[in-house]
């Protein structure tokens, strides 16, 4: 699913677009190599939920799970 940028609609790029990718980009320069597993918990303006939050959190732990069972 790509980002929405301007989810209120008011021609500005919302506080929060990008975010996700300016963290990512920074520990990459500073932890080369290491793999990033991105799920998305907050909208471009910001907000998310408890349940969310949690069901990102299971989702990578799921996937960290699999890569562990059937790595490669």
């Amino acid at each position: 699913m790509p980002e929405e940028l301007d989810a209120d609609g008011d021609a500005g790029q919302d506080r929060q677009a990008g975010h996700g990718t300016f963290v990512s980009g920074v520990v990459l320069q500073h932890v080369p190599g290491v793999v990033i597993r991105a799920r998305r918990v907050l909208s471009s303006l910001g907000f998310t939920d408890d349940y969310t939050v949690a069901a990102g959190l299971r989702s990578l732990r799921r996937s960290a799970d699999d890569q562990r069972r059937w790595p490669g």
